[in-house]
């Protein structure tokens, strides 16, 4: 089960690269993009292309790089799901920042 997870996880950080290599093909270099950061305070800014097209694959990296360094604990399979739960966020939330730069 752990590898199947491992697995996900991969499969979601291989998906945010190509996500991330379309991009750099089709967005202008000086896009940017807004964000919102919380709606009670209004808090808002905005990331430029290579923010946006950097900065989820290498955090799916890291998550892959943890998930791998606890592979002899005995919570490895809760982590590892919890892990492919938050890479497939991650990657719906990185094809909606790059869909919304294209436009």
């Amino acid at each position: 089960m752990f590898a199947l997870l491992v697995g996900a996880q991969l499969l979601a950080l291989v998906a945010m690269v190509a996500v991330s290599v379309w991009g750099w093909k089709h967005l202008e270099p000086d896009t940017r993009v807004r964000m919102r950061g919380d709606t009670t305070t209004g808090l808002d800014w905005t990331m430029g292309r290579k923010t946006i097209l950097l900065l989820r694959p290498v955090v799916g990296c890291m998550v892959v790089i943890g998930t791998l360094g606890i592979r002899d604990q005995p919570s490895r399979e809760l982590v590892a799901g919890l892990g492919a739960a938050t890479m497939v966020i991650f990657l719906a939330v990185h094809r909606s920042s790059v869909r919304r730069a294209a436009r």
